[in-house]
């Protein structure tokens, strides 16, 4: 059961009924910013105080706090020196995931920059309209967003020994915001311990 938070602006809305309740939660939550497109390229271009207050206010979730994604808008094209700017403002040690939409950010200039940060590639499989992104760790930890309403036994087994074959300290799975969600997020659990 985890949690997801929004942040917008220089505030952020808990999905979940408050703080105090987010903070008692066993599983880890995960940020999860989506700005809209050109608050999005204006992240990239000047990054340094919008990070700033972002992570301020993450610290108030404390240990429970997963990595923060950061989803791209599908129009916008790879820019690798926006990039570098943008990790560099990451503050050190910060869990983080991009999520890129457009195919021109899947190569090794990208992957090795998001390396240089120890910044997760966010891994989707095809849904919601958008084809799957490759395969690739970027980070110690992994970031998967699971987007179609369900999936076979198979299925989950393939994406289990996908992660079984990474060096991940820890992975972070998300399937959609669907009823059928945590049956779902069991079931990978169990097949990921079944391939351990």
């Amino acid at each position: 059961n985890r949690g997801s938070i929004y942040w917008q602006e220089k505030n952020f809305q808990a999905t979940i009924n408050d703080l105090e309740k987010a903070k008692s939660l066993n599983p880890a939550l995960a940020a999860q910013v989506q700005p809209v497109i050109d608050e999005a390229t204006a992240l990239l271009k000047e990054p340094a105080e919008p990070l700033g207050w972002l992570f301020a206010s993450a610290t108030a979730l404390g240990d429970k706090l997963g990595p923060v994604l950061f989803q791209l808008p599908p129009n916008l094209k790879k820019d690798a020196e926006r990039l570098r700017g943008f990790l560099a403002c990451l503050p050190e040690g910060a869990l983080a995931s991009v999520e890129f939409r457009h195919p021109s950010w899947f190569d090794e200039e990208t992957y090795a920059l998001l390396r240089e940060r120890g910044v997760a590639l966010c891994i989707s499989d095809e849904g919601e309209g958008e084809a799957a992104t490759p395969f690739v760790s970027t980070a110690g930890y992994g970031y998967l967003r699971l987007r179609r309403e369900n999936y076979t036994d198979m299925e989950l087994g393939a994406i289990a020994k996908q992660v079984a074959a990474q060096t991940w300290s820890a992975v972070y799975a998300y399937f959609k915001h669907e009823e059928g969600a945590p049956p779902l997020a069991r079931r990978l659990r169990t097949t990921l311990e079944s391939a351990a």
